[in-house]
Parts: structure tokens; sequence; C-alpha cells
């Protein structure tokens, strides 16, 4: 089998981070570039072939990661070889070997983090809500603008204040200018709700802000910064709050994209419309998230308990 000599010293070069900064989203760019640093550093200047990287996968799978993190590697590995024009060295023994991942992980699962529906909000909201300062005000703004629109962080840290409008109705419209499934930067309009939009011209308010990033950073005392929060601050965040209200499980920003997923099948949506609101670019991955409501909503809940099943939180319930 023909080597593709794709040896790299154990740090990426400049030119490949530039060329990926360019070309992918904020978050999808963090993580190929990790992915491809760490594949690198265990090269430890051998050649990257389809073997070697055969090799790291399984070297990965050991270690107890999970099929959809060897995965990862394998899309960073071809998304640069892409970008430098030079032929994938993904072969056969690399896809042979990530089947081979998927079939004996499958029980590691995706690492996927627990949902916050739409109730499970409400109640993190009325907890801030009774907290003075402009830091609750923050929050509850953050967490409302992510549940109604289901945003990434990535797209959280790109909001600006004119990206928020208001129409006559009460109603308002984010604007996201570039996504992790929008690549072009076409943008979308995204439906917020009466609430959320005073809950953002409350903190707007109270925060002094008129233009500039949106969502920032704020320090003790109510001193509000110029610079907005990062992706690794708004994960804290949101898994502060769930903690403070509560909640059990694995907590970040992306709890709100899953749990408005399985609040809109909840409600009767169907998984192409989810897959549309939430901006999705696989309808797998939207039936992934919602599957326990989905199966609530099955031939057994319709024709054997006439739908009147209702669904609990995915989180363990005590039999007694």
């Amino acid at each position: 089998m023909k080597e593709i000599d794709l040896t790299r010293p154990s740090r990426i070069t400049k030119e490949v981070v530039d060329l990926i900064n360019a070309s992918y989203s904020g978050q999808t760019r963090q993580q190929y570039t990790r992915e491809l640093t760490n594949l690198y550093d265990w090269l430890n200047g051998r050649k990257l072939t389809d073997e070697t990287l055969s090799d790291y996968l399984a070297s990965l799978h050991h270690k107890g990661l999970s099929p959809a993190s060897c995965s990862m590697v394998v899309a960073a590995v071809n998304a640069n070889a892409k970008l430098m024009e030079e032929p994938s060295p993904v072969g056969p023994v690399t896809t042979r070997t990530l089947a081979g991942v998927r079939r004996k992980g499958s029980g590691r699962g995706r690492g996927q983090m627990d949902g916050l529906r739409w109730e499970d909000v409400e109640v993190i909201l009325k907890g801030e809500d009774m907290k003075k300062g402009v830091i609750p005000k923050r929050n509850t703004a953050l967490l409302s603008v992510m549940s109604d629109a289901m945003l990434r962080a990535s797209e959280v840290v790109a909001l600006r204040v004119n990206d928020v409008i208001s129409s006559e109705n009460g109603t308002g419209l984010v604007r996201i200018r570039r996504s992790k499934t929008d690549q072009e930067g076409v943008g979308a309009w995204l439906f917020l709700g009466p609430e959320t939009l005073q809950r953002v011209r409350r903190y707007c308010i109270e925060a002094g802000i008129r233009d500039g990033a949106l969502f920032r950073r704020i320090r003790r005392g109510g001193k509000v910064q110029a610079t907005g929060l990062t992706t690794r601050g708004i994960q804290a965040i949101v898994a502060r709050l769930a903690k403070d209200a509560g909640f059990t499980g694995r907590f970040s920003s992306h709890s709100l994209r899953i749990g408005s997923a399985q609040s809109l099948v909840e409600r009767g949506a169907t998984l192409p419309q989810v897959q549309q609101a939430g901006r999705w670019a696989s309808p797998g991955m939207v039936a992934h998230y919602v599957k326990g409501q989905v199966a609530a909503k099955g031939a057994i809940a319709r024709f054997k308990y006439g739908d009147q099943v209702p669904f609990l939180s995915q989180k363990h319930v005590a039999l007694e």
C-alpha cells in the first residue's frame, strides 16, 4: 500500500491552522485543530498513513473513547488533506478499524449531555429572577435566547446587540450570521418569544449595553466588560445554573438545544421540523436526541394507552 508522506512536526503548522480558520465554524475549527494536534503528538515524527492512523484509532478505543470521538479524528484528517490539496491517508485499514470501533464501542455512547427542556429552563429562570444584579439578568437572557433559538455556544459568542430586533406584536428575531452548518455565511433569522425579548431588554438596560457583544463577561461587583463571553464560559454558566436549580446529570450549552428538540417532539413536532428548527445537518442526530420522546409517542403509547402516557424527564426515576 502506498504511503502518503504527511509527516508533520508534533505541532500543526501555521498554514494548516490558517486554512482551517478560514473554512470552518469556530467550534468545528477548535475540534479539528485539537484532534490533529493530538494525532501528530502521538505520531511523534512518524508518517501519517492508513496503517498508523488505524493504530491511533485503536489506541483511542483502548483508552475508552467513544466511536464519535474516533470518527472526529478521521473527519479532521480528511478535512486537513482536502485543505492541503493532498490525498487523504484514510484508506481501507482505517475504514475497517473505525467500523470495528463503532461495533465494539456502541455501548459507550456519544458522551451526550442531558437535555434542559422548556419546563426545566423555566425552573432555572424563576430561581434567577429572584436574584438582584446584572449577572442574573444576563444569565436569564442567555438561557432564554439559547432555548428559543436552539443556539450553539459558538453562535452565542458571535451575537451582537444589533442582531436582536423586535416586532410590533412583542416577539423578536435574532440573527445568526454564520453557524456550524452554514459555512458560507448565508445567515438565518430565528424566532424569540416575547418573554425572551423582555429578558434581553432588561439585561441590556441593566448592563448599559447599546452596541458590541451582546452577552458579556461580568466581574464581581457587576462591572460589565467590553469583551463577550467565551464558549467555555457559556458552558460553565449553563452547567452551574442547572446544578444550582437542583438538576442532576451532565449539562452544557448543548443541553438547551437537546432540551428544546425534546420539547418540540413532546408537543407534536415531526423530526424534519425539529431538524429545521435546530439547523441540524443530520436527521440521525435529531433522532438520537429525541429517541425517548419518540418512543413515548409510539404505537404502544398511542394504541394501548391512548397516547396518554406523559413523558418524564430522561433523569433516572427510582422505582418503589
